[in-house]
């Protein structure tokens, strides 16, 4: 398994590279969606296509990518996000 320390949200964190690798391997579409809740019941979710050709992407790019908008996400809304470490 490939990790590597990316600094995310003002810490360094360890990220995998699982979804990266099956992507370049399978040459699949890379997709981050954010979940948002609009009130009880009823969410909200968009889709950022990371890419649609992985193979023209170097290696570390889609992780890279998907860790920036993951960071997006939790400044723009921190509540929903387990802050128990």
């Amino acid at each position: 398994m490939q990790v590597k320390e990316q600094r995310c949200c003002i810490q360094v964190a360890v990220v995998l590279f699982g979804a990266e690798m099956m992507a370049h391997q399978l040459n699949y579409a890379v997709v981050f969606y954010a979940l948002r809740k609009i009130k009880r019941g009823k969410y909200e979710m968009e889709l950022f296509l990371i890419t649609d050709n992985p193979s023209e992407r170097s290696w570390g790019e889609i992780t890279e990518a998907h860790t920036h908008l993951l960071e997006q996400e939790i400044n723009n809304e921190p509540t929903p996000w387990l802050w128990s470490h």
